[in-house]
């Protein structure tokens, strides 16, 4: 199947990009300041992104980008779900966005390892 940006179809060890970042801020609601707490980002952090963009959307987005900046690993969205998993008003939408992502790129088991064989 032909990969599109539009998608969450990446590897799970691949930084999440600007776009997919996006589809993630979407599905957000006001609770997205909780998250940016979460993601240990300070509230200075989120007030000075709040008086720097007038757009909603666009507010989640830096403070995405924002955390993808500041996590030491790949910031995939592997790493996303983890920093999220005790916020409870988390949207279902973003967890399973997140979860599709993260489940969908698996690399899925070799045969021989699935029957309880070893690869020669």
């Amino acid at each position: 199947m032909p990969k599109s940006d539009d998608t969450m179809e990446t590897n799970r060890f691949q930084a999440l990009t600007g776009k997919q970042l996006l589809q993630v801020a979407e599905t957000l609601g006001q609770e997205w300041g909780r998250v940016g707490i979460y993601l240990d980002l300070s509230t200075t952090d989120l007030d000075d992104i709040k008086a720097g963009e007038a757009d909603v959307t666009m507010q989640k987005l830096k403070m995405l980008v924002l955390w993808k900046r500041r996590t030491p690993s790949e910031a995939t969205a592997q790493d996303l779900l983890r920093g999220l998993e005790d916020l409870k008003d988390l949207p279902v939408e973003t967890r399973q966005l997140l979860r599709a992502r993260e489940l969908y790129t698996k690399r899925p088991e070799p045969y021989s390892q699935q029957r309880g064989r070893h690869a020669p």
